[in-house]
């Protein structure tokens, strides 16, 4: 799709400042949009903004005709950060590090878009001193121009995580077929402790008591572990209470329970956008651990996505939790990407981490090895 006027950009920097027309727009491009997900919807980017913005500064770019109809969008932000001796001006993606995905939607077949958002990055460098984008897919047509840019240099580009995905057209295959074998046998166990029932998507006034008792179960999971629950000193519970009211008519977020007797024993938050339902928010009751509760509910949820007409692809998102690369019949690269043209030394020292990084995990591992080999000359 070309516009017949010319593109130009329009550079938000604040949020209030958008007209509800534009609004409107900014939507449908990310509906339109095969890089389009919930984590660039407006929805998703105010409410952020909103409450994690404080300190930062807004650097929302939309690529737009004389019509002021929008082709593109970077919704970007500058963070400070001190490094060493100075304090750096970072451009990043709004929503680091809440996205699962980073990447600029555009309305499909639309020509030059990435090019007219590169062009403005260039121009107005004096205004950051770093660029970090991360969990941007490998394949993005806007990270393959970056890297073609020499005014991005010296940059840094690593793997950030692989998403295990299930796509639809492979999903008749006889894949999963043991965990699947495994969970029946679990929900027929499960059924004998009292009755078992499945929602999968809640009503508005049902979502917030459920936020409430995901936080809840998720809690209890955590302090009976070594990690802390990131709801429990942040606004993260505010900020979703919220995000579940801008989504209230739109069907982009969905809630889902397993419940026990009436009791619900495990809650799956998923979004649907574009071509894609996103797995985000998952867990459950662990005195109920033995029946695997959480991965019963995403069964069912998996099996019941492949008997309508939704998206193409449903996404694990970030982790390697050994459940979703069971389920998983593909997985999706993301990269990171640091360009630092005023700062070498910056990008020169994320490359010597990364090197780091990687020898002391080798090392973890040969120490494992070598405790494992102890432990067999123990017991001969």
């Amino acid at each position: 799709m070309c516009s017949a006027s010319p593109l130009h950009i329009v550079h938000i920097r604040q949020l209030s400042s958008v007209p509800e027309r534009l609004r409107r727009s900014w939507d449908h491009c990310v509906d339109k949009s095969e890089a389009g997900t919930v984590f660039q919807s407006y929805a998703w980017v105010s409410t952020w903004w909103e409450y994690y913005g404080y300190g930062k500064t807004l650097f929302i770019l939309t690529v737009v005709d004389g019509a002021d109809e929008i082709y593109a969008i970077f919704p970007g932000m500058i963070i400070q950060k001190r490094w060493l001796w100075k304090k750096l001006r970072i451009l990043t993606f709004i929503g680091t590090p809440f996205n699962d995905l980073n990447d600029i939607p555009c309305v499909p077949q639309s020509i030059g878009v990435h090019e007219v958002i590169c062009d403005y990055l260039k121009a107005h460098y004096e205004e950051w001193d770093v660029v970090w984008f991360t969990e941007v897919p490998s394949e993005s047509s806007f990270l393959r121009l970056l890297c073609s840019q020499s005014f991005f240099s010296p940059r840094f580009i690593q793997p950030s995580s692989s998403h295990p995905l299930v796509r639809r057209r492979t999903l008749l295959s006889d894949n999963g077929q043991s965990i699947k074998e495994d969970l029946r046998r679990k929900l027929k166990k499960l059924k004998k402790r009292g009755d078992v029932a499945i929602t999968l998507n809640h009503s508005l006034p049902d979502c917030h008591p459920l936020l409430e008792r995901f936080i809840a179960l998720q809690k209890k999971r955590c302090a009976q572990t070594s990690f802390s629950s990131p709801f429990a000193h942040s606004p993260l519970k505010e900020f979703w209470h919220a995000l579940i009211e801008r989504f209230q008519d739109s069907g982009v977020l969905r809630f889902a329970t397993l419940r026990l007797n009436g009791e619900v024993i495990a809650v799956n938050c998923h979004f649907i956008a574009s071509a894609r339902m996103s797995l985000y928010l998952t867990t459950f009751d662990s005195a109920y651990h033995a029946y695997s509760p959480a991965m019963l509910l995403l069964d069912e949820i998996i099996r019941s996505w492949q008997a309508t007409a939704m998206p193409e692809v449903y996404d694990f998102g970030r982790g390697e939790e050994e459940y979703k690369h069971r389920f998983a019949d593909a997985s999706a690269l993301y990269s990171e990407f640091i360009a630092a043209p005023h700062f070498p030394a910056y990008v020169a020292a994320h490359v010597a981490w990364f090197h780091i990084k990687r020898r002391l995990k080798k090392i973890k591992v040969l120490v494992a090895y070598v405790r494992q080999l102890k432990k067999i000359w123990q017991q001969i």
